[in-house]
């Protein structure tokens, strides 16, 4: 149930209301273990009034044991009664397990709708099992140019943080 309507691409209104969708997937990937793997997810179904297709593309590469890296890239192609658009993302991540009790992982994506650069990093230390620290740091960017390969290309902080959380487990 959508409350009120909102516009998710230029000129392509969603309205109000009750919306059911389904939706089929196909997978493959190879064996996780590997230096390098990969997935293939290709899936079709209903969205909001219309539908939807999206294929999605990852490669994982593990150079040693503890460090894992991976390009994600998935389409989405978007046909409703309204109006019709394409929606990409691309996204880089990679997590090092310095330690069973310390890990540091992060991730940096892109996508042409809104065109924002997001960055996402955490590192996490357990104290104690149950008892961990985490800190986060969270950065995006607003691309003002005429596209993020474009030599023009022009970023804008939207947004900036950090955070620090510490989880503490008290067993009588």
């Amino acid at each position: 149930y959508l409350d009120n309507e909102f516009e998710i691409s230029d000129g392509i209104l969603i309205e109000e209301g009750n919306y059911t969708n389904w939706e089929w997937r196909l997978s493959a990937r190879t064996a996780s273990r590997r230096v390098v793997s990969g997935r293939v997810n290709v899936s079709k179904g209903g969205f909001w009034s219309g539908d939807r297709t999206e294929v999605q593309i990852s490669l994982y590469f593990r150079p040693s044991p503890g460090i894992l890296l991976s390009l994600n890239v998935e389409n989405n192609d978007v046909d409703l009664p309204q109006g019709s658009f394409e929606a990409n993302l691309i996204r880089v991540s990679g997590e090092w397990n310095i330690t069973p009790l310390a890990n540091v992982m992060g991730n940096i994506q892109y996508d042409d709708v809104s065109e924002v650069v997001g960055l996402f990093m955490r590192a996490r230390w357990i104290l104690t099992p149950g008892s961990d620290l985490f800190l986060v740091l969270t950065q995006n960017w607003q691309n003002l140019g005429d596209g993020l390969f474009d030599a023009n290309r022009d970023f804008l902080i939207l947004s900036r943080g950090v955070s620090v959380k510490l989880n503490y487990t008290y067993r009588l």
